[in-house]
């Protein structure tokens, strides 16, 4: 009968064609899932201690960062149809919040990571400034080996500036991507971030009083070499 009646026989045709419309739109939409494959990888693995044990840099922080806002938005524009097609229903909604609640993981944890990396390198830069500094303290009646340990100190200070000048801008550039993100930064490290700028106006106002005072020292040099020629 079911093979032989005409009336099946239709049935089974509209039931074959019904199906295959259906898994061509199935497929269609399950290919849509795709580019959320590596996403809920990536969360679904994420482990806090073992990403900050690999020490990542900024600029791997930040990269990563801004994938994770790149799936971030992808999350938002996922198709929740629920009749995908006759004889096919998704609920694709517990999934999306599934997503949308582990993604936070990563990203307040790099986030967190990049606070640190800030914080370290300011208190570094600080650190560094003020040894510069207090080594191109100026002296009146110094010996001839002491202004030479002194000029030593200068030329160590002028071939220190670019580096700590880069550090400065990446610390800026630090807080500043801390600052789009919305992260409420400590006040000890805006307070650092501070310090960070005055110790840059110290250091170039120590520089040039010691080029000051070299060639000064040199002048004097040379008028009593004349005089006691």
């Amino acid at each position: 009968l079911l093979f032989q009646d005409d009336q099946m026989r239709s049935l089974r045709a509209r039931l074959r064609v019904t199906a295959s419309k259906a898994y061509l739109a199935a497929r269609g939409y399950g290919e849509g899932f795709e580019k959320y494959r590596k996403l809920n990888e990536f969360v679904s693995t994420f482990d806090k201690d073992e990403y900050s044990a690999r020490n990542p840099s900024f600029t791997t922080l930040s990269e990563d960062l801004d994938q994770l806002g790149k799936w971030d938005k992808d999350i938002a524009t996922m198709r929740l149809e629920r009749n995908v097609a006759p004889l096919l229903l998704v609920d694709a909604r517990n999934f999306k919040q599934m997503l949308l609640d582990q993604i936070l993981a990563p990203q307040n944890a790099i986030m967190e990571l990049i606070l640190g990396e800030g914080r370290t390198l300011g208190k570094n830069i600080i650190s560094e400034y003020k040894d510069i500094c207090s080594k191109l303290t100026i002296k009146e009646s110094v010996s001839l080996n002491k202004q030479a340990d002194f000029i030593a100190e200068l030329k160590f200070a002028e071939s220190e500036e670019k580096k700590l000048e880069q550090q400065v801008e990446l610390v800026q550039k630090i807080y500043k991507r801390l600052d789009k993100m919305g992260v409420k930064v400590p006040l000890d490290d805006r307070t650092q971030l501070d310090d960070v700028v005055e110790w840059v106006e110290k250091f170039n106002a120590s520089t040039e009083q010691a080029r000051d005072h070299v060639k000064e020292q040199e002048s004097k040099y040379e008028v009593k070499l004349n005089e006691s020629i």
